[in-house]
């Protein structure tokens, strides 16, 4: 994540340019915005206002607003999108009424994710919000699967600001400017799922609230939904009403509605970092991230050096795909009860009779000062190369942390080695790869015990028989001037 100047110090106190810092990530050149934001150069939204720390402890309390603009939202329209929708993804789409959050998957044939996107059907459409990057493949991929349906697919152009409160403490203001409101599920179990080892009171990310409120833009004619209509107060919630303000606004708009209500604005190292405390997977994080291929001689775990394409091979393999299991996304993403999807078979074999490869798995980091090792980077244990980092930030609380997907069976107690830092564990899927609802033993067990008992018995009655069978025999005379038996 680049971003630069203005830097700060977790009390609050500002850092002159050139002088460290405990983000010295965020050295190099500023690109500017109102309120003195400083952008992130990849996502295009501010990365910060001057103190993440500061900004952290104010989305946690819900007193500040996050410009998350850089989700993108698709609207798919049409009286079969429910049922369509529930054939292609992991969610159930049927049983999700009107104004009800969800989030939802779309796996390859192996189980592997290839997206994911949050999900509220306002009664007319159905709104999908995924990450960035992510919409143009996700509008290829549904358009290619409409055939005869009577669906429509398209992309909207909107803002997305996201806040950490109960869905009733969202501040009015940006109720009534927004199109729909995602209330994220994330981490309580929903109705069909499973979880890998933590159940959600335990789970840190339990208590805690997210929600997107998409915007329109400014120029994009977007009627608000009835249901932001009725909250609203209309006469008639069941009909489309325009936005008090407009049809959409700009992102200045609500940075300016913020100062107005004396809202404070939050940038996305800050979300960030929550999302990494709480073990919130991200579609570009946990699944676009892949192992950095080593194929050139670089620094091992204990400073000597690696000859050139030592880690090509697990390159490889640790590319090919990531399952839900080992991301813990059962929870809230995968219905295992509803009908068959496309991958539906891998994910149900896991659960029932197998185990994921590989697990996620957050990370205290130590180290030196200077900048937080990168997503891909690899993770040894020992000599070994077990996994790599997927997501990284500084938290307020927990200093350096890191989300990491690595190889199922490494130990939970083992310290991990990341670059030049060493690294803690705190299990989010369980090594012993059995989620709340997998059977305790596989079907058919006792059975095959049963055939080798039996087997085991036959062999053992056989042996009885065949000596007796010996025993009854009669005793071979020698033959002519032998002097031994025969």
């Amino acid at each position: 994540m680049a971003a630069t100047q203005p830097r700060s110090s977790s009390d609050g106190g500002s850092t002159p340019a050139g002088e460290s810092c405990v983000f010295p990530e965020l050295t190099g050149n500023a690109r500017s915005a109102v309120n003195g934001a400083v952008y992130d150069e990849e996502l295009g939204v501010p990365a910060h206002y001057g103190n993440p720390f500061a900004e952290q402890n104010m989305l946690l309390d819900g007193r500040a607003l996050c410009d998350l603009s850089y989700h993108e939202v698709i609207r798919v329209g049409g009286v079969d999108r429910a049922k369509w929708l529930h054939n292609l993804t992991t969610c159930d789409m049927e049983s999700l009424v009107p104004g009800e959050s969800g989030e939802l998957l779309i796996l390859d044939p192996h189980g592997h994710i290839q997206y994911a996107a949050g999900v509220v059907d306002d009664g007319e459409y159905t709104w999908l919000i995924t990450d960035h990057g992510y919409s143009e493949g996700l509008v290829s991929f549904l358009e290619s699967m409409r055939f005869m349906l009577r669906v429509t697919v398209e992309p909207v152009a909107c803002d997305v600001v996201g806040v950490m409160c109960a869905r009733e403490a969202v501040p009015d203001f940006v109720v009534r400017a927004s199109q729909i409101i995602w209330v994220d599920p994330w981490p309580r179990v929903r109705a069909g799922g499973a979880h890998y080892g933590v159940s959600d009171e335990r789970h840190p990310g339990y208590g805690v609230q997210r929600i997107l409120c998409v915007i329109p833009r400014s120029g994009v004619d977007v009627e608000t939904s009835a249901l932001v209509g009725a909250e609203l107060g209309n006469a008639t919630p069941g009909a489309a009403q325009r936005d008090m303000r407009g049809a959409g606004i700009a992102e200045a708009d609500v940075r300016e509605w913020c100062r107005q209500e004396n809202m404070p604005m939050a940038g996305v190292m800050a979300w960030e970092a929550l999302r990494i405390r709480h073990w919130r997977p991200r579609l570009a994080a946990e699944v676009g991230t892949r192992l950095r291929d080593h194929s050139s001689a670089v620094e091992g775990d204990h400073g000597s050096e690696v000859p050139a394409g030592a880690h090509s091979r697990a390159y490889r393999a640790w590319n090919a795909g990531v399952l839900p299991h080992e991301l813990d996304w059962l929870r809230t993403a995968v219905h295992l009860n509803k009908g068959c999807y496309r991958g539906q078979e891998t994910v149900a074999k896991i659960v029932n009779l197998g185990k994921p490869p590989r697990r996620l798995t957050y990370l205290y980091l130590e180290g030196p000062d200077g900048d937080l090792p990168e997503p891909g980077t690899p993770v040894f244990l020992g000599d070994r190369n077990v996994g790599y980092l997927t997501s990284v930030a500084r938290d307020v609380d927990e200093g350096p942390v890191a989300l990491a997907l690595i190889k199922r069976n490494t130990s939970a107690e083992a310290v991990l080695q990341v670059g030049q830092f060493c690294a803690s564990q705190q299990v989010i899927v369980s090594a012993d790869g059995k989620s709340s609802v997998s059977l305790p033993q596989h079907p058919g067990v006792n059975l095959r015990r049963g055939i080798g008992r039996v087997g085991s018995d036959m062999a053992q009655g056989s042996a009885r028989q065949q000596a007796e069978h010996v025993g009854d025999m009669p005793e071979r005379k020698p033959h002519g001037n032998c002097g031994g038996t025969l």
